[in-house]
């Protein structure tokens, strides 16, 4: 057996449940391309975006943005947050020098050069006289499975851009002890299982928190666990 044949092995074993929880859909595409990790476009304008990717603390994936003639394009890697409860990594990249007019890809490689995951994007132009946009609230990762023929259906519209009102993780639930470990699980999971991360085309895509976000239904204030929480918001969001 080669390296690279290995090397992805190793990656696919890992998605596929060897892990310290169990991951739903992590390592599920439907043949057509690859969408293994879960993958948002986040803050975007004409000529920037980052993007935010869930991968394994080891072995660790290696990236490229390339556009549809081959170009490769320089990124910034901004964040590496290790999730606790997890043998995770929430990273964000940062791409500049981008156009409108064309069209863009992320992949993900193993360190041996096998390809794992592939995803389209754009820039965003909010200069016209018509911009489409979504908004969508309340995503209980307890619904994924009956969620992704909806996130396809949004997906297929094509929106310029998507607005998540609130609760993009109900990290209260599932998690007695209420504390980090139980609350980076249950980040992860949620981005794990929802079928939005795993759409072969990227949609810019910009949330704002609510009570389960914060991890406390119904929270205030008086949350104790509150400035952790916003951390991990912070750190999946961008």
């Amino acid at each position: 057996m080669d390296a690279s044949r290995r090397q992805f092995l190793k990656y696919t074993s890992l998605l596929l449940g060897a892990t310290s929880f169990p991951f739903k859909s992590f390592g599920a595409y439907d043949g057509s391309g690859f969408q293994r990790f879960p993958s948002v476009q986040g803050r975007t304008d004409a000529r920037s975006t980052s993007l935010l990717i869930l991968v394994p603390k080891s072995p660790t994936p290696f990236f490229q943005v390339m556009d549809l003639s081959g170009q490769s394009y320089s990124f910034q890697t901004v964040n590496d947050f290790e999730v606790p409860g997890t043998d995770f990594v929430q990273k964000e990249i940062f791409v500049d020098g981008l156009s409108l007019r064309d069209r863009y890809f992320l992949k993900v490689f193993t360190e041996d050069g096998a390809l794992l995951d592939q995803r389209e994007f754009s820039a965003l132009d909010i200069s016209g006289s018509r911009v489409t946009f979504a908004a969508v609230s309340c995503m209980s990762d307890e619904l994924a499975d009956v969620g992704w023929k909806m996130w396809d259906a949004l997906s297929a519209e094509e929106p310029d851009f998507v607005i998540l009102n609130g609760d993009t993780v109900y990290s209260d639930r599932d998690n007695p002890d209420h504390d980090m470990a139980g609350y980076g699980r249950r980040y992860a999971e949620a981005r794990s299982k929802l079928g939005w991360y795993y759409q072969p085309r990227l949609t810019p895509t910009l949330a704002t928190w609510d009570d389960h976000d914060f991890g406390m239904n119904n929270g205030d204030r008086h949350f104790e666990l509150g400035a952790e929480t916003k951390n991990f918001f912070k750190n999946f969001w961008g």
